[in-house]
């Protein structure tokens, strides 16, 4: 009976194991059993390796260069700020004439300009050969027939935008330069003097020198370039002082005493400009620039007759001094000379027929003698010039209005 039991439990056990089997669970003696894996956690895993595969495929077969990555902290590129181009036409200054003329002790060569002009002078080791340089300036008028004395040619010729000019001389020839942009035209003076080299001393051993302290005449001619420095800039009444004393230290120094007396003029203090002028025609009588100068004093003194005897001391060729025939022209006008303002001024319009000045002064000379015609076409050439003053082309218009009516 007990063996029979036992059958049937051995049975019961068994048939309890086959079940277990079939229903997928498993249980080990003292352990439980673990939880079935979820769906949803494998759908994450093949997503997951979905993306990787992608992520292989566009790096390994996709060039890298239709991928463009922006680069959000690289720094940002500067802006450059385009200046625009300006092109600037500088109109050239004009060489209108050359005047030469000779004196007792030197020979003045004078450049006259329509502007301001900046030059350089360059000279040889004897000086016997010298070449001026003129910045930006064109050459319309005739060379003068040289040689003169120690002047032994002058010729011209461009180089680029310059005008060069190249003067032979004598050995031993020194040139002062002065530059007067006070007035039109601008003058450029050359004044230059000739001393013949002395035979070769001999040969001295040699010494020790102390250099020599400058002369008046250096010491002029420096004080004499500060003072048109001090013009140019436009401080005139600074120059005053500095003219002053160029002309006490060189008193044969005519550029700079005409310069002083012109601005001694412009302050009205003619006083004082007279004395310059008459000490000056003491030391250099010939002066061209201080007769003229003596005989525009006598003018504003309201004495046209002294002018005239003044103007009349000299007679330098017109050519080489029209300012000087155009005051004539006038101081004869004034004194109801008409024709021979007439005679004078057609003379300067033969030189130079686009001065709106000269026009006006045939005008008048003409009017003074009822040619009212011929008046009349003077006057219109002048206003068709337009290089007259204000007061001076009101005045023209009126005197046409009158005479055209």
């Amino acid at each position: 009976m007990s063996l029979l039991n036992d059958m049937l439990r051995d049975l019961e056990k068994r048939s309890q194991n086959q079940t277990k089997k079939q229903t997928g669970k498993i249980v080990f003696s003292g352990l439980q059993a673990a939880a079935p894996i979820k769906k949803k956690s494998w759908i994450l895993i093949f997503k997951v390796l979905v993306t990787c595969f992608i992520a292989f495929l566009l790096i390994t077969y996709f060039p890298t260069n239709l991928i463009t990555i922006p680069n959000f902290f690289a720094a940002p590129k500067p802006i450059i700020a385009q200046t625009p181009t300006t092109s600037s036409s500088k109109s050239k200054a004009t060489l209108q004439n050359i005047f030469i003329n000779r004196t007792a002790s030197e020979i003045v060569i004078q450049f006259t300009f329509d502007t301001v002009i900046h030059y350089k002078l360059s000279e040889n080791n004897d000086h016997s050969q010298s070449t001026i340089t003129l910045s930006d300036v064109s050459f319309n008028a005739s060379l003068p027939l040289l040689p003169i004395d120690f002047v032994k040619t002058l010729t011209a010729k461009a180089v680029g935008n310059d005008l060069q000019i190249t003067m032979e001389t004598m050995p031993g020839t020194e040139i002062k330069v002065m530059q007067n942009q006070m007035q039109k035209p601008v003058r450029l003076i050359f004044i230059l003097t000739n001393t013949p080299p002395k035979p070769a001393a001999p040969v001295q051993p040699a010494m020790n020198k102390t250099l020599a302290p400058p002369t008046y005449e250096e010491l002029a001619l420096s004080d004499y370039q500060d003072a048109l420095d001090f013009i140019d800039h436009g401080y005139p009444d600074q120059a005053i002082p500095l003219l002053t004393k160029v002309v006490r230290n060189d008193p044969k120094l005519v550029a700079a005493r005409k310069i002083l007396i012109a601005l001694l003029m412009q302050h009205n203090d003619i006083n004082k400009a007279t004395d310059y002028v008459k000490a000056g025609l003491k030391i250099t009588p010939d002066a061209i620039e201080l007769i003229e100068l003596d005989a525009r004093l006598s003018l504003i003194k309201h004495h046209p007759e002294k002018a005239l005897k003044v103007l009349q001391k000299a007679s330098p060729p017109i050519t080489q001094e029209p300012e000087y025939y155009a005051l004539l022209a006038s101081v004869q006008q004034q004194l109801d000379h008409a024709t021979i303002a007439e005679q004078i001024y057609t003379q300067l319009l033969d030189l130079d027929s686009s001065n709106a000045n000269w026009w006006v002064g045939m005008g008048l000379a003409l009017e003074s003698q009822k040619k009212y015609n011929n008046a009349l076409q003077a006057y219109k050439q002048a206003t068709q010039l337009g290089n007259l003053s204000s007061n001076l082309q009101a005045n023209v218009q009126e005197r046409i209005a009158r005479l055209a009516g």
